[in-house]
């Protein structure tokens, strides 16, 4: 099967991550959202090394993300908003140096947003809300020149707004 795209948002699926979904590794695009699934991800996604987009958002995930997340290095978009995860965002998003958008709104994680985010420098969308967490002080985003949208809300982030959030050339929404 050389099947590339599977789109099933807004339906009525439910149970755990569909383990099957983890031997299609020539998916490069994966969006579930707005279903029922639980549950913990998988370690086996770690097999869907050519995913480029992956949207999980608005289900009832749980638990940390695996270490199998680290694996997919191919990632240009991850959507992991409105779950229920755990733990914090893991550091091994560096791995991810290919992402554009990475959208973690009110899923439970807890903060502080790490600094490896720093040199995501594809970055164009960047959107983390909700942490649960003590306060904490905002990673240098001075290298991710590409950012168009940064929204950091609800992180308990202290602090002043950095000088150089003015000098991001294409930034139009903060």
């Amino acid at each position: 099967m050389q099947l590339t795209h599977l789109l099933l948002m807004g339906n009525r699926l439910s149970g755990p991550f569909p383990t099957t979904l983890t031997s299609m590794t020539s998916l490069t695009n994966l969006n579930i959202l707005g279903n029922g699934f639980s549950g913990h991800i998988p370690e086996h996604i770690a097999k869907m090394k050519n995913l480029e987009t992956l949207v999980l958002s608005s289900n009832y995930f749980s638990g940390e993300l695996s270490d199998g997340f680290a694996n997919l290095t191919n990632l240009k978009e991850l959507k992991l908003s409105d779950n229920n995860f755990t733990g914090k965002i893991p550091k091994f998003i560096s791995r991810w140096t290919k992402i554009e958008t990475l959208e973690v709104q009110g899923s439970s994680f807890e903060g502080p947003i790490p600094s490896s985010i720093s040199i995501l420098t594809q970055l164009k969308d960047l959107k983390i809300t909700d942490l649960k967490t003590r306060t904490s002080t905002l990673p240098s985003l001075e290298k991710l020149k590409n950012l168009r949208t940064l929204v950091i809300r609800n992180c308990l982030i202290q602090g002043s707004i950095p000088n150089y959030i003015g000098n991001l050339p294409y930034l139009t929404v903060l």
